[in-house]
Order: structure tokens, then C-alpha cells, then sequence
């Protein structure tokens, strides 16, 4: 007797579409964050493609971190979903968020520290989606490779796709969500 086959935990697709949403900023608090925090990287792959992104120009301000996955470890929720939740909790006392201005920003550290300095620009080969890239004089050499792909959900809340690039291609190392602090 054969075993049946294994799949991986979480739900594979978005509970409501926010373009069909009423208001799209409850849906998201009573729906989609639910779903986000639970699913695979795969189920989050697939519905970040069917977003579209925000203006390249568009991003100002403080946006608050949320981290929804991290490759290799998000299969198996057991162990990820206790990690996540307690790093969610502690990341602000050390990592504030992303700050924007226009076209560049930085990642701002506790006692508002600045690091690891980013423009905000349409990806090449693709104008349409903009990207958050480390690619910049203030960034140490070896972290340029570094860029996320950025979808808006809803007027102050991004879904965010960071990918680490080489010769050979690109790697997905992570999704995370990026929350307005003023919409908090």
C-alpha cells in the first residue's frame, strides 16, 4: 500500500480579490492578513504575480516590516509559524522599517539609524513593476545583489518579493509586507 501523497500545509489562493473588495483596507485587516501569515512562499509567488505595483515615485515615509516567509524554513509551519510571530514581535526594537523619499530610501535601525541605502526604480526588463534595489553607492558591495519586488494591496499596505540576483538568475530569499505607519 502506497502512502498519498504529501502537499505542502497552507492555503494556495488569496480568500477575496482586493480589486473586488468594498473597502480594501478591512478586508485586509479581517481576511488577508489571516491568509497571509499562513501561506506557503508558493501560494504568496502566485498571487504576488496578480498585483500590480505602485508608482515608483509614490513611496514616502515610514513603512513598518511584517515577515511573512523565508525560503527553506517556511515548509514546515510547525517550526516557522512560532519563529515568525516572535520575530515580528522583537524586529522593531531593532530594525524600524524602510524609509521612502521619491525614487531612494534606507532601512532605518533602532535609535534611527540608517543602513543599507536603496533606490526605488521599474524593473529592468519589466517597466511595469518596481523594485526596492540595493544596487547603491551606500550599500555594502556584497549586499547590491539584493532587490524586492513590490505590489500593492492596498493604498498603505505593499506585499514584497526580496530576491537575491546573480549571472545565472534570480533567487527568491524572502516575502514580507509593508505596512504605512501613519495606517497603523
Amino acid at each position: 500500500m502506497t502512502e498519498p501523497a504529501r502537499t505542502a500545509p497552507g492555503p494556495t489562493r488569496l480568500p477575496v480579490s482586493l480589486s473586488a473588495a468594498g473597502n480594501p483596507a478591512q478586508e485586509l485587516d479581517r481576511v488577508l492578513l489571516p491568509w497571509l501569515r499562513v501561506a506557503t512562499a508558493g501560494a504568496l509567488d502566485a498571487e504576488f504575480d496578480r498585483l500590480e505595483s505602485p508608482s515608483s515615485e509614490g513611496l514616502h515615509g515610514l513603512f513598518e516590516v511584517e515577515l511573512l516567509t523565508i525560503r527553506g524554513i517556511g515548509g514546515c509551519p510547525v517550526l516557522w509559524n512560532p519563529l515568525r510571530r516572535w520575530l515580528n514581535r522583537h524586529m522593531p526594537a531593532v530594525f524600524e522599517g524602510k524609509v521612502f523619499s521619491g525614487t531612494a530610501g534606507y532601512n532605518q535601525f533602532a535609535a534611527g539609524r540608517q543602513g543599507l541605502f536603496f533606490g526605488v526604480r521599474r524593473r529592468p526588463g519589466d517597466p511595469r513593476h518596481v523594485i526596492i534595489d540595493y544596487n547603491v553607492s551606500g550599500t555594502p558591495r556584497p549586499l547590491r545583489a539584493l532587490a524586492a519586488d513590490v505590489r500593492r494591496l492596498t493604498d498603505d499596505t505593499l506585499l514584497c518579493r526580496t530576491i537575491w540576483r546573480r549571472r545565472k538568475g534570480e533567487t527568491v530569499l524572502l516575502h514580507f509586507l509593508l505596512t504605512a505607519r501613519a495606517a497603523r
